[in-house]
């Protein structure tokens, strides 16, 4: 009865470092959601783009290979059931620095870059979440640009 109480207001009222652990755990959720939707934006999720955002997500939040494949599999079970970006987009606006919004644009550009081409669809998208996100037109550019580079 004890741990049923207990287990009640850990989820109701959470401590504040419980609060600190969810909101990365958000951020990280969020981030890969928008990285799995611009992934499939184009119909074709090729193997490139997979690893591509499985590496970004590694290294982004300095993961494990089995953390980040769990990560990806719960973004793609997110985003199948949510319609929109807003939710995702606010949790990151909320929690972010604009440096680090506009890096995640430049993360998004890496993942569109990597099977070669850019689908007008990941083009398209990738504008919409950095308007979302509150990236600047010169900043969203440049961002593409240094990802066309290291493609």
């Amino acid at each position: 009865m004890l741990n049923a109480l207990r287990e009640f207001f850990d989820k109701h009222f959470p401590s504040a470092d419980q609060q600190a652990a969810g909101s990365v755990r958000d951020v990280r959720l969020a981030a890969a959601v928008l990285l799995q939707e611009l992934a499939c934006a184009d119909t074709c999720v090729g193997s490139e783009e997979q690893q591509k955002m499985l590496e970004i997500l590694r290294s982004r939040f300095a993961l494990s290979d089995s953390e980040a494949s769990e990560l990806l599999d719960l973004a793609k079970q997110l985003s199948s059931d949510h319609a929109g970006y807003h939710e995702f987009t606010t949790q990151l606006n909320a929690q972010l620095h604009y440096d680090e919004k506009v890096h995640l644009i430049e993360q998004m550009w890496q993942v569109a870059f990597a099977d070669g081409r850019i689908d007008k669809y990941e083009d398209h998208l990738i504008r919409k979440i950095a308007g979302l996100l509150y990236v600047s037109h010169p900043d969203f550019i440049a961002a593409k640009l240094r990802a066309e580079a290291a493609a």
